[in-house]
């Protein structure tokens, strides 16, 4: 291959490994609507919360439309991420300084009913837990989580409006702040 050929790939490998590295750059990126959309975000399509009916731990059918006048938090989790892990004990104590006040924690965990009971045991979780399949990945692409990732939290007003959503870590703190206005 002449030299300017080779200079040629040389400078197309390079722009592909670029875009790759700015790729997963973007992918490792927590992203989060508040009211506004923001441009990491994916579309949002669902701007309600929907009639869900999903099952509990226990087999026993829950619906959304138990939490009618609420604040929910629809937080979307695996028992094998860690950092659906490190998130749940700020959510427990969320739920549980305002669950008073009308805040509903619910977890949809897309994951197998077993791992999900240990898990809930584990971490003591003192909110609904719900058995998701593929209708709530879909849900959670609807609701603004584009990489169809876990964690993913979406925030809804007592209206059942979303007003937040976030892909990846969401700080106990930044919840808290975003829940307090709504309450």
């Amino acid at each position: 291959m002449s030299t300017p050929g080779r200079a040629l790939q040389t400078l197309l490998i390079a722009a592909l490994l670029l875009a790759g590295w700015w790729g997963l750059r973007t992918l490792q990126q927590p992203t989060e609507l508040a009211i506004e959309p923001n441009p990491h975000q994916g579309p949002i399509t669902i701007h309600q919360l929907p009639a869900l009916q999903l099952a509990n731990l226990q087999g026993e059918p829950i619906a959304s439309s138990d939490w009618s006048g609420k604040v929910v938090v629809l937080h979307f989790w695996a028992a094998w991420n860690p950092i659906c892990r490190r998130e749940i004990p700020g959510l427990v104590r969320l739920q549980r300084e305002l669950g008073e006040r009308g805040l509903q924690m619910v977890g949809i965990t897309l994951d197998l009913p077993q791992p999900a009971r240990e898990r809930a045991q584990e971490l003591a979780i003192n909110y609904p837990l719900l058995l998701g399949g593929r209708s709530e990945i879909a849900l959670a692409r609807g609701l603004g989580n584009r990489f169809q990732g876990l964690p993913f939290t979406a925030l809804f007003d007592r209206a059942g409006r979303l007003v937040f959503s976030h892909y990846g870590e969401l700080a106990e703190e930044r919840l808290h702040e975003v829940i307090m206005p709504l309450l």
